[in-house]
């Protein structure tokens, strides 16, 4: 008997997870931990259901509408500083690390394209920061040391640290009202934000751990990294939820 065409639809959401895993201006360590992180989040992803395909945004083999075919939503995964000409500065910080301006400009143009389409979005760390660089935000360069966020100058150490959750936001659906604690190691910072977006989470210094969308696509971004293994399991797993059921509505 012939199979029907249903027999081969994926059984779960399309996620295309976009990272830069492989840039040749990345540190051993740096790769290390990508890898690390990015295992996670595509075992989550899988162990919730979702298909999971990835564009490697180094060298990436796609365009950004080919990437997006026939999918239902975007994970943005973290990784080494955006180029500050992306978001109209000069590189002013010498801890500024990592930059591969055409991986960028590639995951830009994705977010772009994605919140064109009206698709479910989450970014992890550099994916929140292009998500606000690409709607018009910037960055603060270097926070400083000695922070809550980071103890090193080459985030080779997560810490971490309490974040409360804003009301009448999407994470408020996610996690409740209230702190969480999150593990992340960032030297940067969202300072102005991008249009048709708002910030969802602060730290106790004022710092922006989360930004969402204002409109009707689920688009949220943190700072934070829930991935990593040694977060809150549980915590991921509310996260990776609610992302993939707005994913299975798209």
């Amino acid at each position: 008997m012939p199979q029907t065409t249903s027999e081969h639809k994926p059984a779960g959401p399309r996620i295309l997870v976009s990272g830069s895993l492989s840039s040749p201006y990345a540190s051993d360590y740096l790769a290390r931990t990508l890898r690390e992180f990015s295992d996670s989040a595509f075992a989550g992803l899988k162990a919730a259901g979702a298909s999971v395909s990835f564009v490697e945004a180094s060298a990436p083999q796609l365009t950004q509408r080919e990437a997006l075919e026939d999918v239902d939503g975007v994970l943005m995964l973290g990784g080494a500083d955006a180029d500050p000409q992306t978001y109209g500065q000069q590189v002013v910080a010498d801890s500024v690390y990592g930059i591969h301006r055409a991986a960028d400009d590639y995951e830009i143009g994705l977010l772009q394209l994605a919140r064109e389409k009206g698709l479910p979005i989450l970014g992890i760390c550099r994916g929140m920061q292009l998500l606000n660089i690409a709607a018009g935000g910037d960055m603060v360069q270097e926070i400083g040391g000695g922070t809550m966020h980071y103890l090193n100058a080459d985030n080779s150490v997560m810490t971490a640290h309490p974040t409360e959750i804003l009301p009448d936001t999407r994470l408020e659906e996610v996690y409740g009202a209230g702190e969480i604690i999150v593990r992340s190691g960032h030297h940067q910072a969202v300072s102005k934000v991008g249009e048709g977006l708002r910030v969802a989470s602060r730290a106790a210094d004022g710092i922006v751990e989360a930004l969402e969308g204002t409109g009707d696509a689920w688009v949220v971004g943190v700072q934070w990294h829930p991935e990593d293994p040694k977060a809150s399991h549980e915590d991921f797993e509310r996260l990776v939820g609610a992302f993939l059921a707005h994913c299975r509505r798209a």
